[in-house]
């Protein structure tokens, strides 16, 4: 009775996760990087060839055109994004329900599922996952990989326990964790330290394991070597193609730090003017200072502290002109870019440490951390006109069939909107979908406090042992979380929303995790139960 309900609940929340997706509107929007993903497929569609554009990995846009050749509808991409979603939630609740719990009161595996039940409702409602499956980029796709790699990890845990494992079990797992982490860091490059730190975590769960040392150096060399052949060798060749590959992190990283480059580059300027590369230092530090000059802090206020927005230096004459001041292709900007920063991040550690320390806070910091929120703008005429601005200035998009009819439903959404502001879509008009909002609310201010309690109970007595592999599961997603967090702490920052969203599974697994387990420790501290048996 207990698993039909289980189940039954289980396929409730789906059904909502389904409708929600179903009344939103099916037409994808684009924002200004959408070049990026969305021509290597029209192009491919067209017979010119899959390309390599602005610097953005294969893997999104290979999907995209793997869609586009399927159904031909940009719509369509919407679809199997929603799909994708959905399938990604149930994987973080298959993780969940995998934790392996070998010895507990019963009680804990029925809050466990409770628990799980909430886990998959919160993910599969999350707003912001159905505002990113609405657009053509790579967070539509990232939720599903953060789930296979969670059930990696979960099953890494219960290889630990199982001394008649296989050694097909074993590779599958690492194989799991390694394509899933090399995925991530290919969609979004600011997870870089997320796959390292996923080999490194599943890895010391398979060194618990005696199955032979050649079936083990097989887990834990093969996988990286198939996932380096399968993901990154194509992209590298691909990129061979693109003028502005490997330009984009580094790129980044100047423009999102020049407030510290800029009164170095200044001295060296000053110190040794006609010294070789000195043009393209004298191009930066005059770009930099026009965009100072027409800095708004009340337009820009994220950037207020900087003076500048590193955003519109990015994209502006700051990294577009460069070449015109600078010899030696990618490999001489590469030199510049982290040469630069290095530089600066020498002279100053301590500056680094204590602004990469303040992003990671971020994570934490109601209420701008993690933000599960049970509203977002999405969809209303605003947007659409804005996608159907970019649209139109792309030919090789409406000299396409799939991009004309996407251009033409676009022109008939703009020209039946009644509303110029747009309309605020949230998670639902019915009272459920409402009230769900109020577990948004308690996750972003208890997130901080279950953590340090679930530190806290670990290192606290317990009268009939500690569930470790359930503490085990909650410090390895908490570790996986801030590695993911990591690498945009560095090169950027996390006060971008999309980047904090890229972590909401890690997330919420963790959140649940450190909940379940303090849980564990007030049932075994106050609970009248019998112990339980090994």
């Amino acid at each position: 009775m207990a698993r039909l309900a289980h189940g039954l609940g289980a396929a409730i929340i789906l059904a909502v996760a389904v409708l929600e997706r179903v009344r939103a509107p099916a037409l994808a929007s684009i924002d200004p990087d959408f070049g990026g993903y969305l021509q290597p497929a029209i192009q491919m569609l067209s017979g010119e060839g899959f390309g390599h554009t602005g610097s953005r990995e294969f893997l999104y846009p290979a999907f995209v055109f793997a869609v586009l050749r399927a159904f031909g509808d940009l719509s369509a991409v919407v679809v199997v994004q929603h799909v994708l979603g959905i399938a990604a939630a149930c994987l973080v609740w298959f993780a969940w329900l995998r934790i392996p719990l070998p010895s507990h009161p019963p009680w804990l595996e029925t809050a466990r599922r409770v628990a799980g039940l909430g886990l998959l409702a919160t993910q599969s409602w999350l707003a912001q996952s159905i505002v990113y499956e609405l657009q053509i980029r790579p967070e539509a796709v990232t939720p599903l990989f953060q789930g296979a790699l969670l059930v990696a990890v979960v099953e890494g845990l219960r290889l630990r326990m199982d001394d008649h494992h296989t050694g097909r079990r074993l590779l599958a797992v690492a194989c799991l964790c390694v394509g899933s982490a090399t995925a991530l860091a290919m969609l979004r490059p600011q997870t870089l330290l997320l796959a390292p730190s996923a080999v490194l975590a599943v890895g010391l769960l398979l060194l618990h394991l005696r199955p032979g040392w050649r079936l083990a150096a097989a887990a834990l060399l093969l996988p990286p070597v198939a996932s380096f052949a399968l993901l990154v060798l194509p992209d590298r060749i691909l990129a061979a193609e693109d003028p502005n590959a490997g330009r984009f992190m580094p790129g980044v990283v100047l423009s999102w730090h020049f407030h510290w480059v800029a009164p170095m580059m200044e001295e060296a300027l000053a110190s040794e003017p006609d010294a070789p590369g000195q043009d393209a230092v004298r191009h930066l530090l005059r770009t930099y200072a026009e965009e100072r000059a027409h800095f708004d802090p009340e337009r820009d206020h994220r950037y207020a502290d900087r003076g500048f927005n590193p955003d519109r230096l990015f994209f502006g004459p700051f990294i577009r002109d460069l070449d015109e001041h600078l010899e030696g292709g990618d490999d001489a900007f590469r030199r510049l870019a982290l040469g630069w920063f290095a530089r600066a991040a020498l002279d100053d550690p301590g500056r680094l440490v204590s602004k990469v320390a303040g992003e990671l806070w971020l994570v934490y910091r109601v209420p701008d951390g993690i933000r599960f929120s049970d509203r977002a703008y999405v969809q209303g005429p605003r947007l659409q006109a804005r996608s159907l601005e970019l649209a139109r200035g792309h030919a090789w998009l409406t000299d396409h069939r799939a991009g004309a009819a996407y251009v033409a439903d676009l022109e008939r959404a703009v020209s039946a909107a009644s509303d110029p502001e747009g309309r605020t879509w949230t998670l639902g008009d019915a009272r459920l979908g409402r009230r769900w909002g109020r577990v948004y609310a308690a996750l972003n201010a208890l997130f901080l406090p279950l953590h340090l309690a679930a530190l806290a109970v670990l290192a606290l007595p317990w009268r009939h042992g500690r569930p470790f592999e359930l503490g085990w599961a909650a410090a390895l997603a908490a570790a996986l979380l801030l590695s993911t967090a990591l690498t945009a702490a560095i090169a950027h920052g996390l006060r971008v929303p999309r980047y904090t969203y890229a972590m909401a599974p890690l997330g919420l697994f963790t959140a649940f995790a450190c909940a379940l387990l303090v849980l564990a420790w007030l049932g075994d501290r106050f609970g009248r139960g019998t112990p339980p048996q090994e």
